[in-house]
C-alpha cells in the first residue's frame, strides 16, 4: 500500500492581488507562515520517505517545513506539481473573477494555457511516478489548488469542469491522504484542515466561495469538505 498525503501550499503574500501564478518570488504570508507551521505539525508524526514539492516559492516554503519535522527525509522539487499554466497570469483577480465559468475555456487559454484536463494528466502522471518510486511507502507532497482540484476530481469520477473543480479546490494548508494498492483500489480522505481564520469564522460558508481570501485564491478553486472512498482512475 503506498501512502500519498497531498497539501495545498500556505497562504502567500498578494498585496496586488493578481493572479500570481508560476510568477517567481511569491513568498508566503505572515499568516501562510503560521498555516505552514501548523501543517507540519499536523504531519510531524507521519512516517514520510520523501517530501516533493512543486518548484514555486510558496509550495517550497510549506515543503520545508514540513521537512524540519522530518529530518533526513530527501526533499524533491517536481514540475508535475505546479500551478497550472493560465494567460491571465499577473493581472488583476477582478479580472479572473469577471470571466466566470470562462476561466478554463479554450478561447481564454489559448495555444499556452493549461486546460483542466492537462492538469488531470499530470497530476495523474505524478500519482504514477510516485507509485513506482514508492510502491509500499509513505510520502508527502505540496501542490495548487487547481492541479490538486483536478486531481480529486479525477480520483473520485468526476467529470473534468469549473463545477467539480470548485467542489474539489483544497483550502490553503489543507491535506488530503490517497491510498493505492495493487488492485488499483483507492482510498481518499481529508487529513488535515486549518482552522478558518477570524475573518471567516462567524460566517463558515464563505470557504464555499474562496478558501482564504481572494489574496491567495487561484481563479476556480473553492474550499471542499468531506470523505470518501474512491475507484482508482487510469
Amino acid at each position: 500500500m503506498l501512502t500519498i498525503y497531498l497539501a495545498r501550499h500556505a497562504e502567500a503574500a498578494n498585496p496586488r492581488d493578481i493572479l500570481y501564478g508560476r510568477l517567481p518570488r511569491v513568498d508566503l504570508s505572515a499568516r501562510g507562515r503560521e498555516q505552514a507551521a501548523a501543517l507540519a505539525q499536523a504531519m510531524a508524526g507521519l512516517p514520510l520517505e520523501a517530501i516533493y514539492s512543486s518548484p514555486l516559492l510558496r509550495a517550497r516554503r510549506t515543503a520545508a517545513a514540513i521537512a524540519a519535522h522530518h529530518p533526513g527525509v530527501p526533499l524533491v522539487h517536481s514540475g508535475l506539481l505546479l500551478e497550472n499554466r493560465h494567460p491571465f497570469q499577473g493581472r488583476p483577480h477582478k479580472e479572473i473573477a469577471a470571466l466566470g465559468d470562462r476561466a478554463y475555456d479554450p478561447d481564454v487559454l489559448g495555444a499556452e494555457g493549461e486546460s483542466i484536463l492537462d492538469l488531470r494528466e499530470r497530476m495523474v502522471r505524478f500519482l504514477r511516478r510516485v507509485s513506482r518510486r514508492h510502491r509500499d511507502g509513505v510520502v508527502a507532497a505540496v501542490a495548487h489548488a487547481d492541479p490538486l482540484a483536478a486531481l480529486r476530481a479525477q480520483l473520485l469520477g468526476k467529470e473534468p469542469t469549473i463545477a467539480s473543480m470548485r467542489q474539489e479546490a483544497p483550502p490553503l494548508a489543507a491535506v488530503f491522504r490517497v491510498e493505492l494498492n495493487d488492485a488499483g483500489a483507492a482510498a481518499l480522505e481529508w487529513f488535515w484542515k486549518p482552522p478558518a481564520p477570524p475573518d471567516q469564522q462567524a460566517r463558515p460558508e464563505a470557504a464555499s466561495d474562496q478558501a482564504a481570501g481572494s489574496a491567495s485564491s487561484p481563479p476556480i478553486a473553492a474550499a471542499a469538505v468531506g470523505q470518501e472512498r474512491i475507484e482508482r482512475a487510469g
